[in-house]
Protein backbone atom coordinates (compact mmCIF):
# COMPACT_ATOMS: atom_id res chain seq x y z
CA UNK A 1 0.00 0.00 0.00
CA UNK A 2 1.29 3.17 -0.51
CA UNK A 3 1.74 5.81 1.91
CA UNK A 4 -0.49 8.31 0.73
CA UNK A 5 -3.68 6.19 0.74
CA UNK A 6 -2.92 6.13 4.71
CA UNK A 7 -4.71 8.87 5.48
CA UNK A 8 -8.03 7.74 4.14
CA UNK A 9 -7.41 4.54 5.68
CA UNK A 10 -6.71 6.14 8.91
CA UNK A 11 -10.18 8.56 8.63
CA UNK A 12 -12.27 5.31 7.24
CA UNK A 13 -11.22 3.23 10.26
CA UNK A 14 -11.45 6.27 13.24
CA UNK A 15 -14.84 7.30 11.63
CA UNK A 16 -16.03 3.54 11.79
CA UNK A 17 -14.32 2.61 15.35
CA UNK A 18 -16.33 5.93 16.52
CA UNK A 19 -19.75 4.60 14.50
CA UNK A 20 -18.81 1.06 16.55
CA UNK A 21 -18.65 3.30 19.90
CA UNK A 22 -21.35 5.14 19.58
CA UNK A 23 -23.61 2.15 19.44
CA UNK A 24 -22.41 1.53 22.60
CA UNK A 25 -24.23 3.48 25.02
CA UNK A 26 -21.97 3.40 28.32
CA UNK A 27 -18.86 4.84 26.03
CA UNK A 28 -19.18 8.38 24.63
CA UNK A 29 -15.53 7.87 23.44
CA UNK A 30 -17.01 7.57 19.64
CA UNK A 31 -17.23 11.44 19.50
CA UNK A 32 -13.36 11.35 20.21
CA UNK A 33 -13.30 9.78 17.16
CA UNK A 34 -15.66 11.75 15.13
CA UNK A 35 -13.06 14.51 16.03
CA UNK A 36 -10.30 12.79 14.85
CA UNK A 37 -11.79 11.88 11.96
CA UNK A 38 -12.68 15.58 11.34
CA UNK A 39 -9.47 17.11 11.95
CA UNK A 40 -7.80 14.14 9.64
CA UNK A 41 -10.26 15.52 6.77
CA UNK A 42 -9.79 18.83 7.74
CA UNK A 43 -7.71 20.28 4.61
CA UNK A 44 -10.83 18.36 2.36
CA UNK A 45 -13.63 20.33 3.55
CA UNK A 46 -13.91 24.18 4.11
CA UNK A 47 -16.69 24.07 6.83
CA UNK A 48 -14.29 21.93 8.76
CA UNK A 49 -11.67 24.34 8.36
CA UNK A 50 -13.82 27.07 9.57
CA UNK A 51 -15.05 25.09 12.58
CA UNK A 52 -11.37 23.96 13.37
CA UNK A 53 -10.41 27.87 13.20
CA UNK A 54 -13.14 28.71 16.19
CA UNK A 55 -11.90 25.45 18.09
CA UNK A 56 -8.84 26.98 18.29
CA UNK A 57 -9.31 30.59 18.70
CA UNK A 58 -11.87 29.26 22.24
CA UNK A 59 -8.84 27.22 23.17
CA UNK A 60 -7.05 29.08 25.60
CA UNK A 61 -4.44 26.33 26.42
CA UNK A 62 -2.91 25.79 22.89
CA UNK A 63 -4.48 22.11 22.42
CA UNK A 64 -5.66 22.69 19.43
CA UNK A 65 -2.74 24.31 17.73
CA UNK A 66 -0.26 21.44 18.73
CA UNK A 67 -2.97 18.70 17.67
CA UNK A 68 -3.29 20.65 14.32
CA UNK A 69 0.53 20.69 14.22
CA UNK A 70 0.92 16.88 14.58
CA UNK A 71 -1.87 16.54 11.57
CA UNK A 72 0.00 18.22 9.60
CA UNK A 73 2.93 16.10 10.52
CA UNK A 74 1.15 13.16 9.61
CA UNK A 75 0.15 14.35 6.55
CA UNK A 76 4.01 15.31 6.16
CA UNK A 77 5.09 11.92 6.90
CA UNK A 78 2.38 10.53 4.03
CA UNK A 79 4.03 12.68 1.83
CA UNK A 80 1.24 15.31 1.04
CA UNK A 81 3.14 17.90 2.04
CA UNK A 82 0.58 20.37 0.06
CA UNK A 83 -2.05 19.96 2.73
CA UNK A 84 0.68 19.96 5.54
CA UNK A 85 0.99 23.30 4.53
CA UNK A 86 -2.46 24.10 4.21
CA UNK A 87 -2.70 22.52 7.65
CA UNK A 88 0.08 25.37 9.00
CA UNK A 89 -1.30 27.98 7.18
CA UNK A 90 -4.96 27.38 9.22
CA UNK A 91 -2.63 27.46 12.22
CA UNK A 92 -1.02 30.43 12.10
CA UNK A 93 -4.61 32.01 11.05
CA UNK A 94 -5.76 30.65 13.79
CA UNK A 95 -3.02 31.99 16.71
CA UNK A 96 -3.50 35.35 14.58
CA UNK A 97 -7.27 35.40 15.38
CA UNK A 98 -7.90 35.98 11.37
Amino acid sequence: MKKTHIISLIATLTFVLGTVAMALPFLPFGWGLYGATALILMPYFPFLQKAYKWMASKDGTGTALKVGEKVAELYKWADKGRFARKIKDINEKAKNGE
